[in-house]
């Protein structure tokens, strides 16, 4: 296996224990701060500090070279401050461990965008349609069973 994909894999791995752990903290937090968007604004605040820091210890902090990948790096920074603060919301009004497998849905939705804005740059294979179908089957089971029980 390439050296790169797997170290792509270790830190696809860390992603999802972060955001696993996150959602825990979220929680915890919001039950005694109270305001969604607030606490959003707290968390990614301090997120940004983090980021800075380790952006210029790694030397990455200069300006983009391309308008275009900026443009869409921007709107990714849009994308993810409603996820976020969407998020934060959902977790405010609902139990965490309902949240949580709703928000792993994405697989889906971004197989859907990577075949029809990165063709030629990812590759979609039935296995892995299939594969993102079983974990959002799952989600509804989850979701679904929850409330019917």
């Amino acid at each position: 296996m390439d050296k790169h994909l797997s170290i792509g894999y270790i830190f696809a791995i860390a992603a999802a224990l972060a955001y696993a752990i996150n959602s825990i903290v979220i929680k915890k937090g919001l039950s005694s701060f109270g305001s969604p968007l607030a606490g959003a604004t707290i968390a990614m605040s301090f997120g940004l500090m983090a980021l800075s820091i380790l952006s210029v210890r790694a030397s990455e902090l200069r300006a983009p070279n391309s308008k275009r990948g900026a443009l869409f790096l921007g709107i990714a920074g849009i994308s993810a401050a409603i996820g976020v603060s969407a998020n934060y919301i959902a977790l405010s009004l609902a139990p965490v461990v309902v949240i949580a497998p709703i928000t792993s849905m994405t697989p889906m939705i971004t197989i859907l965008g990577a075949h029809l804005f990165l063709r030629g740059t990812e590759r979609i294979t039935s296995r892995l349609v299939v594969g993102s179908a079983l974990v959002v089957l799952g989600v509804i089971i989850i979701t679904l069973g929850r409330h019917m029980l």
